[in-house]
């Protein structure tokens, strides 16, 4: 049986960190301020409703799974925010 601590090198490359997701949240604010200015405030509140429905879906998932508050939180922070990996390359 596989170990809670043993992970195979494509989870440790794909599993978002607390560094990639606070530059995901500043690359985040950053377009939503490029949206503001472009397309107005129905624009950058569309956008900002996507991320905050992501958000809370991700929080409510981990709830349903039994998970604390807190770590849920924490899940839904890093996968809301840490997608922006993907995007850079880092």
């Amino acid at each position: 049986m596989k170990k809670s601590t043993d992970r195979s090198p494509s989870e440790d490359t794909l599993a978002p960190s607390f560094g990639i997701a606070h530059i995901g949240l500043c690359a985040t604010i950053a377009a939503l301020i490029f949206i503001l200015l472009v397309f107005g405030i129905e624009g950058a509140a569309i956008v900002a409703g996507c991320f905050a429905a992501i958000f809370a879906a991700v929080v409510a998932w981990n709830l349903a799974h039994h998970r604390s508050f807190r770590a849920s939180l924490k899940r839904a922070y890093l996968h809301t925010f840490g997608i922006w990996q993907w995007f850079s390359g880092w």
